[in-house]
C-alpha cells in the first residue's frame, strides 16, 4: 500500500491507476497471463476478478438500465460496483434509486456507556 500511496501523490489521476501501475508495472510489465500481475518487489499476486460476475460502474451500461437488478441478474453478476460516479451523495441516491439498498435505518443500534 505505502507504493501506490507514493505512486498516486505523484500522479493527478484517480487512485485505480495508482494500483495498476504500481501492482502490474507501467505499460503491465508485470503481467503474467490476461487476468494476473506478480509484483517483483513484494512477490504479490494480483488475479483480476471476471468483469462479468464484479462489474465496475461503467461496465455494460448497467447502472443505465432501467431494471438493473434484473440487468445485473441476467448478466450473471454477483456484485455490482457503485464507482464511477462522483461523490458520495450521488453514490448513495444511485443506490437507493435503483433498487439496490438494503440497509434499513431502523435496524441500526446505539450503544451507550
Amino acid at each position: 500500500m505505502e507504493k501506490v500511496v507514493k505512486h498516486a501523490t505523484s500522479s493527478t489521476l484517480s487512485e485505480q491507476p495508482s494500483f495498476y501501475d504500481t501492482l502490474c508495472g507501467e505499460g503491465g510489465s508485470n503481467r503474467v497471463g490476461d487476468n494476473t500481475c506478480l509484483e517483483p518487489g513484494t512477490n504479490l499476486t494480483v488475479h483480476f476478478l471476471n468483469r462479468d460476475l464484479f462489474p465496475n460502474g461503467a461496465y455494460l451500461g448497467l447502472w443505465q438500465k432501467r431494471n438493473i437488478k434484473a440487468a445485473c441478474s441476467k448478466k450473471g453478476c454477483l456484485v455490482l460496483h457503485n464507482n464511477w460516479i462522483g461523490g458520495r451523495i450521488k453514490k448513495l441516491e444511485r443506490q437507493q434509486l435503483s433498487g439496490l439498498w438494503d440497509y434499513d435505518i431502523s435496524e441500526r443500534m446505539c450503544v451507550q456507556n
